[in-house]
């Protein structure tokens, strides 16, 4: 459903400003990517209510624990993968963070 890729989308722009003004990033970028990894839950969790209400299909427990479980690991690949985009893309070819790093990860993400 792509939300994993717009989260990562959202913490490389944060990561990459942060890089931007100090050089570095601090302790808040490492609390707001673990506050977009638990987002994960409540947001598949209404996509979920809401595929159970178009959809009266009945859907079992393990498929819902393993629809959260791959949830979470994409997201803690992707915003993972966000601090390795937006650290190295400067330093290996000067390239601007916010111009490659997010199409790449949103892509991946999809």
């Amino acid at each position: 459903n792509g939300i994993g890729g717009n989260l990562a989308a959202i913490q490389a722009s944060r990561l990459s400003t942060s890089f931007h003004l100090l050089g570095r990033t601090d302790f808040s970028e490492y609390r707001t990517s673990l506050f977009l990894l638990l987002l994960t839950i409540p947001g598949h969790a209404v996509f979920l209510t809401v595929k159970g209400l178009v959809d009266p299909t009945h859907i079992g427990v393990p498929f819902h624990t393993a629809f959260f479980c791959s949830a979470l690991i994409q997201v803690s690949v992707l915003l993972g993968m966000s601090y390795v985009l937006v650290m190295l893309s400067p330093l290996l070819r000067n390239l601007d963070p916010d111009l490659y790093s997010i199409p790449l990860l949103t892509a991946l993400g999809d």
